[in-house]
C-alpha cells in the first residue's frame, strides 16, 4: 500500500509540475533576439515563427497573445516544428531612455543598452517591411520569408488561428521547395535557384535575401545564368536605401558602382545611372552638376528609347535648377 501510495504521489507531482511548464513556457519559449532564435532553429531544424508587436500601445497584440500565441494548445502545437521569436516595441521600456543629464552612470548605461536595442528593433522591422501591429511571418531558419500571415492576428482564438494557418499550408510548402534547391545545391545552379527564390518573393520581402544575392556574382563569375545583372541591381537598392539617410553620396555610389559591370543590360544600366542621380537629391545643397552628369549617362546609353523623353526632361530641369542656384 505504501509503495502505491508513493507512485500515486510521485505521479501527481510529475503531473503538476508539467502542467505548471506548460502553462509557463508561454513566455518562455518566446525569444527576444532574432539572431539567437536563428541558430536555435537552424540546430533544431525548425522554422521560425516571428511576431511583431506593440503590446502597450497598438490595442491588437496583447489580446492576440493572450488568446492565441500565449495559450498552452498553440505552444504544444507549433513548438514541434517553430521557433517562437517576439519583437516588441514597448513605449514603456522605451520611455526608460528619457533621463536628466544628473542621471547616474548605471541609469545612463541602462538607456544607452536601450536604444541600441531598439536600433536593432527597428532595423529588423525595416527589413521585414512592417506596416501593422501585430505583423505574424513565417520564416525559414535564415530569416527567409515564407508566408506573411498577419492577416490571422485578428483571430478571436485558437482555434480559429489554426484554422487560418491551413490555408497558407500550399504555399508555405511550395516556398520551402524554392529555398530547399537553394540549400542544396553550388554554382552557377545555386546561382539560378537563387534567382528563382528572388523572382517568386512577393517585392515588400525580398530585404532577407539580400545576402544570398550578393552571393550571385562569385557564384555565377561568367553570368551562364544571365540574372547577374538583376541581383547587382538589387544589393544596390538595397544598399543605398540603408545609406541615404546618413551619406547621399554614399548612396548615390551604390548605384555608380555596378554601372562598371559587363553583365548589366542597357536598361538596367539605365536604371542605375537614374537612381544614382536621383539619390543625390536627397539633400538640401544638391550637386547639380554629379546629377546632370548621371542622367546625360543614362540618356546617351539610349537616345531613342522608351525612357529617353523622361530623361531629357529630368536633364532640362537639373538646369534650370543649377542656373537658378547659380544666380
Amino acid at each position: 500500500m505504501k509503495v502505491k501510495k508513493i507512485i500515486r504521489t510521485a505521479c501527481v507531482a510529475i503531473t503538476a509540475i508539467v502542467t505548471l511548464a506548460l502553462t509557463g513556457c508561454k513566455k518562455e519559449v518566446w525569444l527576444t533576439d532574432f539572431d539567437a532564435a536563428k541558430k536555435q532553429a537552424q540546430k533544431q531544424d525548425k522554422n521560425i515563427f516571428l511576431v511583431f508587436s506593440g503590446d502597450d500601445w497598438d490595442q491588437t497584440s496583447e489580446a492576440f497573445k493572450k488568446s492565441v500565441t500565449e495559450t498552452t494548445e498553440f505552444v504544444e502545437k507549433m513548438s514541434k516544428d517553430y521557433v517562437f521569436v517576439n519583437i516588441d516595441f514597448s513605449q514603456t521600456e522605451y520611455a526608460k531612455t528619457d533621463i536628466d543629464e544628473s542621471a547616474s552612470k548605471k541609469q545612463k548605461k541602462e538607456a544607452e543598452k536601450i536604444v541600441a536595442m531598439y536600433e536593432k528593433k527597428e532595423n529588423l522591422a525595416k527589413v521585414y517591411a512592417i506596416q501593422q501591429y501585430p505583423s505574424l511571418y513565417i520564416t525559414t531558419y535564415e530569416g527567409y520569408v515564407l508566408a506573411n500571415v498577419s492577416s490571422l492576428s485578428s483571430a478571436s482564438g485558437v482555434e480559429e488561428f489554426f484554422e487560418g494557418l491551413e490555408e497558407y499550408k500550399e504555399s508555405i510548402s511550395e516556398a520551402s521547395y524554392a529555398i530547399h534547391l537553394v540549400r542544396s545545391s553550388t554554382g552557377s545552379e545555386r546561382a539560378s535557384a537563387i534567382s528563382e527564390l528572388y523572382n517568386s518573393t512577393p517585392s515588400e520581402f525580398l530585404g532577407p535575401l539580400v545576402d544570398l544575392v550578393r552571393e550571385v556574382p562569385s557564384l555565377d563569375p561568367q553570368n551562364e545564368t544571365g540574372v547577374v545583372g538583376d541581383m547587382l541591381l538589387f544589393a544596390a537598392y538595397f544598399d543605398s536605401a540603408e545609406l541615404v539617410r546618413d551619406d547621399v553620396n554614399a548612396a548615390s555610389k551604390c548605384f555608380e558602382d555596378i554601372t562598371a559591370s559587363e553583365f548589366l543590360t542597357d536598361d538596367q544600366k539605365q536604371n542605375a545611372y537614374y537612381m544614382a542621380a536621383y539619390v543625390l537629391t536627397f539633400t538640401e545643397e544638391p550637386d547639380y552638376e554629379k546629377i546632370e552628369e548621371f542622367l546625360q549617362k543614362a540618356y546617351d546609353i539610349d537616345p531613342e528609347g522608351e525612357h529617353a523623353e523622361d530623361l531629357m526632361n529630368a536633364l532640362e530641369a537639373t538646369r534650370s535648377m543649377a542656373s537658378q542656384m547659380a544666380e
